[in-house]
């Protein structure tokens, strides 16, 4: 590197660093994006977006409906007869009325030939098309980096082998730890062997049962070019000279609107890699910069990050690796430059927080960075990145500047939905179109999925198969751009974080249910009944998923709430300060109630009358009940004064010590497992609190099989009944359970009884066991074969001494 390219890479780190410091935007202050572009004879065309996320262009909306094109002739080394074979589909496109298309090569647009582009270029604009130019491109330097998933890349011991040899793709090294599983503390580390594309992990002793491999892999992605991720960090400066140099050779004409998608593959880290820690040179630099300009010296950064060795300099602390994730792994970090091995405090360290925010928000301004590129030094057009995943980067957050739009990558509500949000969110005006799908649909299916995205907000349709072109022309006839242009559809909000149970949706025509980026907190106010607020808002959401629920509740000292969504739905006031209202599927949105005042007066007296029903069979037993009696006499004088919360905490107390003398039956949650390679918690309409543990993926498992464990407490010496409410054994990937390490044993059903879509409770064995501490392992042992992916939900798992009769999401007592 010369020393201005050095000077040019620390200056742009600074940059990014300030604006990773800059306040975000409210959305409520949005910017209005806008441009004038001026084509190559000089002609200028203005352009803005509205806050419906609608594109004007020379004054009119433009809300084109339209399908992706890829030409042969621009791939290097083509010839005449690709050109003609290209302009005669593009003859046919044309024969039917569509004139919006969406270009794009198979390549990266920098390998293409720039000659040939200007080509089809000029027969576009000769022949009254509109077109964007999708690039599919990024830095040459590919991406490499620590794998840090614990809940993945690991091996319960016991394990005879000493030797593991795993097939990972892409992986060139790694570090492993052996840990004690009951201290926490690190008995061995060590590096694996890579060779022949085989990782070999050899380790010093065989894994006791008390012990755990944990295995950090270090990957490199495969080049741009070759369909995998660029390294922004080390490689954006040489791509953005590369990028202006190809366009330097082209003349865009009057129908250029957009460019979509300057990075193949964006940085926003999900699945496996969400606890992706890049390792380049320019990530390391960058994140240095921003750790300086936050804690200014390394004193501040030992205390923050809960560092029980302190570093001598925040360069130190730059190279550091984390050995948890997502509450997993041990409270380590790991020099990789002196191997050495520093303990955190995991109640008060702040590394992933920090190395996540200068991770994504850095990404982010690389986003940002290549758009205003594109608009000041190419053509001032709209720049749209895609997105299929609800995550923060796709926000821009800055008004002034950076990307312009988003395309829902996936023209489906499940991913469409989320991306509208993410415009809104943002602190600009954002265009919002989608790309893609279509491909084998029926027309009556497409054109229902387009609608759904015209009524979640959508201001632009790319389907990606010319083949479906016919139905793609009815649609556009029934597109009034002037009408749609300022439509935005009714939005209810829901928090990702934390999860609450809430999913995209459909509410009601025009209306969704949608994620929010602002941070919300939930409320149990009983089984299958939800509510969250989000913070800064003086609301309260409530819903059922059990049915219509009618519930009572105590108004807040300022008065009664009043209803703010659903249209039809009131409260019904009563004396004392109560009211009721009934709950569906559709959340109910009160403003003016605090989240902390809601609890059901019926959830109440359901405890209540549970707590009334053990006392009557352990006094049937000879159980003395006299205290439990008292607790049952308060709670219901606590209630009739209208106090349900405390109401339902003394009669619950009371019943879980009276269940525990019983012998009553053990409820455990899939996303309460202990120890699970799954994918993680998800929400599933209809199952308990409307989360799962689910698995779901194509990839086989990288060490142990994809196994989920569940630890709990056998109240006494009995023999219980298993069930497992979830994935029915037809619809999901074959089974396999295991209590206590003993001999795995298959999951089947002879009876099951569906509460659900995809859930059914169904009892799978039964097991001997005493009181105390037990473990129940399930294992996925193959992928099922509706679409030879692994898959299987846990909502739910009971252990009953008595026998249990399931009642959908509803405890019994």
């Amino acid at each position: 590197m010369t020393k201005n390219s050095f000077a040019v890479a620390g200056f742009f780190i600074l940059v990014i660093v300030a604006l990773i410091s800059a306040p975000c935007f409210s959305a409520a202050v949005k910017f209005k994006t806008s441009g004038v572009y001026v084509d190559n004879a000089g002609g200028q065309h203005p352009w803005n977006v509205n806050d419906a996320h609608t594109l004007a262009w020379d004054g009119q909306p433009y809300i084109p409906v339209g399908c992706v094109v890829i030409p042969s002739y621009v791939l290097r080394g083509a010839k005449e007869e690709n050109y003609q074979a290209d302009v005669k589909a593009l003859e046919a496109i044309k024969s039917k009325g569509i004139t919006d298309v969406l270009l794009k090569s198979t390549v990266p647009i920098t390998s293409t030939d720039p000659a040939a582009w200007q080509k089809i270029i000029d027969y576009l604009d000769a022949n009254g098309f509109c077109y964007g130019i999708e690039m599919n491109d990024g830095p040459k330097q590919p991406l490499r980096g620590y794998l840090i998933s614990p809940n993945r890349y690991r091996l319960e011991g016991p394990s005879a082998d000493t030797t593991i040899i795993c097939n990972w793709p892409g992986v060139d090294s790694a570090i492993y730890i052996v840990v004690n599983k009951f201290d926490n503390s690190i008995k061995t580390t060590g590096g694996a062997v890579v060779k022949d594309g085989k990782v070999t992990i050899s380790l010093p002793d065989p894994l006791t049962s008390g012990q755990v491999l944990i295995v950090y892999p270090h990957k490199s992605f495969k080049a741009v070019a070759e369909g995998g991720i660029g390294d922004i960090w080390s490689g954006f400066g040489e791509f953005r000279d590369r990028v202006m140099e190809f366009f330097s050779k082209l003349k865009l004409g009057p129908g250029m609107r957009f460019f979509l998608e300057p990075f193949t593959s964006k940085m926003d880290f999900t699945g496996e890699m969400v606890g992706f820690l890049p390792d380049s040179n320019g990530f390391r630099l960058g994140l240095e910069a921003y750790l300086t300009k936050k804690y200014v010296h390394e004193g501040s950064l030992n205390s923050g990050w809960g560092l029980n060795d302190s570093l001598g300099s925040i360069e130190e602390a730059a190279r550091l690796m984390p050995l948890w994730h997502m509450g997993r792994g041990v409270s380590y970090v790991y020099d990789r430059a002196s191997a050495k091995l520093i303990s955190v405090d995991p109640s008060v360290t702040r590394l992933w927080r920090d190395i996540l925010d200068y991770r994504d928000t850095s990404a982010q301004e690389y986003m940002n960075t290549i758009a205003d590129t594109l608009r000041k030094q190419v053509a001032n057009v709209p720049v749209i990145f895609k997105s299929s995943k609800y995550h923060r980067i796709y926000a821009n957050p800055y008004g002034m500047g950076g990307f312009d739009g988003l395309a829902a990558d996936n023209p489906t509500a499940k991913v469409a939905g989320p991306v509208y949000s993410l415009a809104e969110e943002s602190g600009k005006s954002t265009w919002f179109i989608a790309v893609g799908g279509a491909s084998g649909q029926n027309e009556n299916a497409a054109m229902s999925a387009f609608d759904s995205l015209r009524e979640i907000g959508c201001k632009g349709f790319f389907i990606d198969d010319p083949a479906q072109i016919d139905w793609c022309v009815r649609f556009k006839e029934k597109i009034k751009p002037a009408a749609i242009a300022e439509f935005k559809p009714t939005v209810v909000n829901f928090p990702v974080a934390p999860t609450t149970g809430a999913g995209v949706k459909r509410l009601a025509r025009d209306t969704w249910w949608l994620p929010t980026l602002r941070t919300g907190s939930v409320s149990y106010i009983g089984d299958g009944l939800f509510a969250y607020t989000i913070l800064g808002e003086d609301k309260t959401y409530l819903w059922s998923s059990i049915g219509q629920k009618t519930v009572t509740l105590k108004a807040g000292p300022t008065g009664y709430p009043s209803v703010e969504f659903s249209a039809g739905v009131s409260i019904s006031k009563k004396k004392d300060g109560l009211f009721s209202i009934t709950l569906t599927d559709v959340p109910v949105v009160l403003r003016g109630m605090d989240i902390a005042l809601v609890f059901p007066m019926e959830t109440a007296q359901l405890e209540i009358d549970r707590l009334a029903a053990a006392i009557l069979e352990a006094d049937k037993t000879g159980l003395g009940v006299s205290e439990a009696r008292q607790n049952l006499d308060r709670a219901k004088n606590v209630l009739k004064n209208g106090q349900a919360l405390i109401a339902y905490g003394i009669a619950q107390q009371s019943l879980l010590e009276l269940l525990v003398r019983l012998g009553a039956d053990v409820w455990l949650e899939g996303e309460q497992s202990q120890a699970n390679n799954f994918d993680g918690t998800y929400p599933m309409e209809g199952a308990s609190g409307n989360l799962v543990l689910l698995l779901d993926t194509e990839e086989d498992a990288p060490l142990m099989t994809y196994t989920a464990a569940f630890t709990f407490d056998a109240p006494s010496n009995s023999s219980y009944e298993i069930w497992i409410a979830g994935t029915p054994p037809t619809e999901g990937s074959p089974m396999a359970y295991s209590i206590e390490d003993s001999p795995w044993t298959p999951v089947a059903a002879e009876k099951m009884q569906s509460y659900a879509p995809g859930l059914a409770w169904y009892k799978i064995g039964t097991a001997n066991l005493g009181p105390g501490k037990h473990t129940l392992k399930l294992r996925a042992e193959g992928r099922r074969p509706q679409d030879n992916r692994y898959y299987f939900a846990v909502d739910a798992v009971v252990f009953s001494p008595r026998g249990f009769s399931p009642n959908g999401v509803i405890k019994p007592y």
